[in-house]
Order: structure tokens, then C-alpha cells, then sequence
């Protein structure tokens, strides 16, 4: 397959901030363009074929958490991160599984809602700390590992999964 190029003009100083944020010396610019707006990497030709797989080695081991759920791996530099894309992981095998889910909730707030209105009686933090994951979906922003863990494992209990074995964080796997 021939890769196709498309040449744009970009300011010297957005080149360097992209080669900033690369993750290994060898990550393609293109690669980090896609990585910022949440894209796959650009399909490759055979003769760059092992750079490409560099770089996803590269791009897996500079992500703070990964999480395995039901064979996928998933890696993201935050746990919030990481809850948005389980629940839309979720969401995608059966939609009905988000109203099992929202009525579970931690020690102040729902895991989930349909509003914005998750941090009771503070309209600071439902602006500040809550994000959209899906259209009508909401969830906080403001999460640990041990937050995240404890509402995946409330999740799997609803949905009959076994925390631990379908889904777990890579450093904590049950056996």
C-alpha cells in the first residue's frame, strides 16, 4: 500500500513543540499528530515497517496506566482516561450496560450520569471535573487508580464480569 503525503505549512515553533512530544526518538510526527487528536497510527509500507513498530512499543511503554479488558489492552496517561474508554469499550459491546450502571455510585457521587450534575451541589466541579464520554454520557475527571479500580470492580459486579481476570490493570492481575 503507498502511503499518500499531503504537505501543509506549519510554523517553525509548532514543528519543535510537536518533536517535543514525541515519545521515542524515531516516533514520526504524524504519529504524534494522530496520538493528540486520539487517531491509529498512519498505515506504513513494508520498508518502514519496523519504525512503525518501534514506535508502538514506544507509545505502549511511555502510557502511565493500561488496562486489559476482555483480551483488549487499553493504555492511557490518565485513570479518567482510561474509565472513558473501558465504559466506551463497554458501551460498544452492548448499550444497554450504561443504565446498569447508573445507579451505582462511591461515597459522593455516581460513576455515571446523564447530566452534568454529578458533583453534588457544586456547579464549580460539574464544569470543571466532569466530561461527556458518550452523547447524554457523563463521568468525572477526578480520579485515582484506587477510585478507578473500585469503580471497575462495582461495574464487573453489575455485569457479571470478574475484576481481576476480564478486566484489570496490567500490575495487578489476579491468577
Amino acid at each position: 500500500m503507498a502511503i499518500s503525503h499531503i504537505y501543509v505549512p506549519v510554523q517553525e515553533t509548532t514543528t519543535y513543540q510537536l518533536i517535543a512530544l514525541r515519545q521515542c526518538e524515531d516516533e514520526a510526527l504524524s504519529d504524534v499528530i494522530g496520538r493528540l487528536i486520539d487517531m491509529p497510527s498512519s498505515p506504513t509500507n513494508s520498508k518502514s515497517a519496523p519504525q512503525s513498530n518501534s514506535n508502538n512499543s514506544c507509545r505502549q511503554t511511555r502510557l502511565k496506566y493500561r488496562l486489559h479488558i476482555l483480551g483488549e489492552n487499553i493504555s492511557a496517561n490518565t485513570c479518567p482516561k482510561i474509565l472513558v474508554k473501558c465504559l466506551n469499550l463497554l458501551a460498544d459491546l452492548d448499550p444497554a450496560i450504561l443504565e446498569k450502571i447508573l445507579p451505582l455510585k462511591g461515597r459522593t457521587r455516581h460513576y455515571i450520569a446523564k447530566t452534568r450534575k454529578i458533583h453534588k451541589g457544586r456547579p464549580d466541579l460539574d464544569q470543571r471535573n466532569t466530561c461527556e464520554f458518550r452523547p447524554g454520557w457523563f463521568t468525572g475527571t477526578n480520579y485515582g487508580r484506587d477510585d478507578v479500580e473500585r469503580m471497575l470492580a462495582g461495574i464487573c459486579s453489575i455485569i457479571e464480569l470478574d475484576y481481576g481476570v476480564d478486566i484489570y490493570f496490567s500490575s495487578r492481575k489476579k491468577y
